[in-house]
């Protein structure tokens, strides 16, 4: 058994050596053979010795598999903590009193190493995504290890002082092997799963994800603009969206450098994003053009929006000599199902944003326009505005109407 507690995790070499990013796998590796080790310690050095030093390796041990699952959520060790209980036990192992009642060291070796396994457990309950049966089974074998030893040092306190809980009444070498070798083949391999998984996850984000402005890119809108159409075919809901365009953003990198047109795009989508509910996606559709996806919106609540971002970016008063203004600007165009969904498809949809946004270009920049499908009205046209329209966008004053109409 003990030769299996040592060699288990050096089968997880090949993972860890496969992608070094795994740190929960090099964590839960570490872990494991310090169980091992502090178990070689209990039976190699006399006994006062081996209790100190064997559980205080335990104690480090467990803290081991909390930076683990810290390490899931892609969260720093914190070094000093690793070894802080383990610090303590040593500490009151120094003391006689503490050394001469049995029922209280078992009571503190219990209690620390029920907090720590709290700890690895909250980190794992705050992973949100992941299998959950992974996470289910993960929180139950901590929860079990961790409440089974808080039991075992509650129950060894409450033991009578006067006869005292002599060594071969409690749970000695061989059971304490037992419950790590069965800690570690429980816990180990879905730590390396979960682990495996959330990698995964993290490469497909990004791999959709535009790497100097930190929102999706083209790919992720195209996928999401997919699932979005199909879901407000289904619901029968409104769903819009607006092309945005940086002006003369050539002779923006071509006057002041490339360095500081990647910080003139971030400005850009930071306004993007502030303007925005957390529902919608913004994402860069290529180059300084991006897109703006507005789930359960209208062509009234997206016009609000496209002006609403408009004024955001004037504000921002980013410094272009080339401009009209002397400032960066934006054009919008805008583009919404209205109530022909049924008619159209996501590529029409960005067909007509596109159309708008090369009208508001065309028309001076610096503005929103709007491409409405043939034979609809445009939504600020109606006498008493748009219908079903109840996005928080609709009520507010989104200005002036510039569009044109184009076949579906």
């Amino acid at each position: 058994m003990l030769s299996v507690t040592v060699l288990l995790p050096v089968t997880w070499l090949p993972i860890w050596f496969q992608d070094r990013q795994h740190k929960a796998v090099f964590w839960s590796m570490i872990a494991a053979l310090t169980f091992g080790g502090s178990m070689i310690c209990r039976v190699a050095l006399p006994f006062l010795p081996a209790i100190a030093i064997a559980n205080a390796g335990v104690l480090i041990a467990h803290s081991l598999i909390w930076m683990a699952c810290r390490s899931l959520r892609k969260r720093p060790p914190v070094f000093g903590l690793i070894v802080t209980p383990a610090i303590i036990w040593l500490g009151l192992c120094l003391l006689r009193s503490f050394q001469a009642d049995v029922n209280l060291r078992v009571f503190v070796f219990g209690l620390l190493a029920a907090i720590l396994n709290g700890l690895a457990m909250r980190e794992v309950w705050l992973i949100r995504r992941g299998s959950r049966v992974v996470k289910g089974w993960l929180l139950g074998v901590l929860g079990i290890e961790g409440i089974v030893k808080l039991a075992w040092g509650i129950w060894a306190l409450t033991q009578p002082v006067d006869s005292g809980l002599v060594f071969s009444a409690i749970p000695g070498f061989i059971p304490m092997l037992v419950g790590i070798t069965g800690f570690i083949l429980l816990l180990g391999p879905a730590l390396v799963a979960l682990d495996k998984e959330l990698s995964d996850l993290r490469q497909h984000d990004a791999a959709r994800q535009d790497f100097m402005t930190g929102v999706g890119n083209r790919r992720y809108l195209e996928e999401t603009l997919e699932e979005y159409f199909d879901r407000a075919v289904q619901r029968g809901q409104p769903l819009s969206l607006i092309m945005v365009d940086a002006d003369r953003f050539k002779e923006y990198n071509d006057l002041y450098g490339h360095p500081a047109g990647d910080r003139c795009l971030q400005a850009l989508v930071g306004v993007l994003k502030l303007c925005c509910r957390s529902g919608d996606v913004v994402g860069r559709y290529g180059g300084e053009e991006f897109a703006v996806l507005l789930p359960q919106t209208g062509a009234k609540g997206a016009l609000a929006l496209a002006q609403r971002m408009l004024a955001e970016v004037r504000a921002l008063r980013l410094e272009h000599a080339r401009a009209p203004n002397g400032i960066v600007t934006i054009s919008l165009g805008v583009a919404s199902t209205h109530d022909t969904i049924a008619q159209m498809t996501p590529a029409s949809l960005i067909k007509m944003a596109d159309l708008a946004l090369y009208n508001a270009k065309h028309e001076g920049r610096d503005r929103a326009s709007m491409t409405v499908p043939e034979g609809t009205v445009p939504p600020n046209f109606h006498e008493d505005g748009p219908e079903h329209d109840t996005s928080p966008y609709a009520a507010t004053d989104y200005g002036p109407y510039s569009g044109t109409s184009a076949p579906r």
